[in-house]
């Protein structure tokens, strides 16, 4: 029987690495307010971190993490310019990657409000379908203009909008289009390159942070015998799986766990921090109206397809899973099931048709709270797969959940 991983953020969060959204806005909030004027050294992990890191603090040694400081100063300049970061910054309520996902696509779609509004003005006007400079007071209007306040903020958060010195709003002179002097038009286009090339700023922000910060904590990683993860190390757990197939940007399974040939289905981060990245971040499909502006950059599939991304998935194992006879285990370990991902789930359980392979789902348990993430993953498989073909893989003992413990863990790996 061969096994199979498949991983998602969960991975590293249960090995209290700080992977999280809520951690990385955190922590590039602390960032961004560093006084690191004539400072030399670098930074150690009390003095960006602070305490309360209860679970960090038990698993690494924390006195062994340190920060370089021409990396967090390079860090906290691209903050400081970066439309994205500042737009999430003001943007309450969101505590999953996943939500960050589904905000991309409700701010896009705010920017089709505004194109649709500001069209609106421009026509309302008599001017022979001209608006002159001198008229660009026209085109300002107050916040009662608007839909509703909460789009108001993301116009302006997305930095396309501004207000003058009587605190009336206007669109900023570079995103019309302006013909001898006259205002014809908004440049709709213009909006959406410059939205799109500072997502891919917002790329270089993410990757300096899982390259700078977050990989510090694997050398620091603790011995005691007391530790969970040192115990789950020490095994050496993932040994006997031949495949890993990975939704994190990280190396935990190569740096923890010595293993190595690792697919990066979303890109790897770059350690040099390269303006080049391979990392996907963005949406799983944009509305029609914004594929007429050809606006695919925020699109995951555009990026995997444009980018040195590894985009197959299951299909490089078909020969021996269809051919060889040979049994499959697929595990998902800390993988939310999200629909944003259904084109990986479908081919996963295209994987289970008529063969004795299985599908192994961890699911974690809150210690707190006592509540697990088994329902809400079952309700993803349910939305996705449908209910007939869920109940049937379970039926058959081809789909199974299990808590996320050490000992389950070690019966499957070990």
């Amino acid at each position: 029987m061969s096994k199979v991983l498949i991983t998602g953020n969960g991975f590293d969060l249960f090995h209290f690495l700080p992977t999280s959204y809520n951690n990385f806005m955190f922590i590039l909030g602390k960032v961004e307010e560093l006084d690191l004027n004539n400072r030399e050294e670098d930074l150690s992990y009390k003095e960006l971190f602070g305490d309360g890191w209860t679970d960090i603090e038990e698993n690494y040694d924390i006195e062994r993490i340190f920060f370089n400081l021409e990396k967090i100063k390079k860090l906290q300049s691209l903050l400081k310019e970066n439309t994205w970061y500042q737009y999430f910054k003001y943007i309450n309520g969101l505590n999953t990657w996943i939500a960050f996902e589904l905000e991309i696509k409700k701010a896009l779609d705010t920017v089709l409000e505004f194109f649709q509004q500001v069209k609106e003005w421009i026509n309302a006007f008599d001017f022979d379908n001209y608006i002159a400079l001198p008229q660009y007071k026209h085109l300002q209007g107050v916040k009662a203009s608007f839909n509703n306040i909460d789009n108001y903020n993301r116009f302006k958060l997305l930095n396309f909008i501004e207000l003058d010195r009587h605190s009336d709003i206007k669109i900023k002179l570079k995103y019309l289009k302006i013909f001898e002097d006259q205002i014809i038009d908004l440049n709709e286009q213009k909006i959406l390159e410059d939205l799109a090339e500072s997502l891919e700023g917002f790329k270089i922000i993410f990757n300096c942070y899982f390259a700078d910060i977050v990989q510090p904590f694997y050398p620091a990683l603790s011995k005691n015998d007391d530790s969970l993860l040192s115990h789950l190390t020490e095994l050496n757990l993932f040994s006997n799986v031949e495949y890993f197939f990975t939704f994190n940007y990280t190396p935990t399974i190569e740096k923890l766990y010595n293993q190595s040939d690792v697919e990066y289905l979303h890109g790897k981060i770059d350690d040099n921090n390269n303006t080049l990245q391979n990392i996907v971040l963005g949406v799983d499909d944009i509305r029609t109206e914004l594929k007429q502006y050809k606006a695919y950059d925020f699109t995951k599939y555009f990026q995997k397809l444009n980018q040195d991304t590894q985009y197959k998935f299951l299909n490089t194992l078909e020969r021996e899973i269809f051919e060889s006879g040979n049994v499959f285990t697929f595990y998902i370990l800390g993988f939310s099931l999200d629909e944003s991902d259904q084109g990986y789930i479908k081919e996963l359980f295209n994987c289970l048709k008529n063969t004795n392979n299985k599908l192994v789902v961890f699911y974690y348990r809150n210690k707190i709270t006592d509540k697990t993430s088994k329902s809400g993953l079952l309700k993803n498989l349910l939305f996705i797969m449908g209910e007939k073909i869920i109940n049937k893989a379970m039926i058959d003992g081809q789909l199974d959940f299990l808590e996320l413990t050490k000992e389950n863990l070690e019966y499957n790996f070990k």
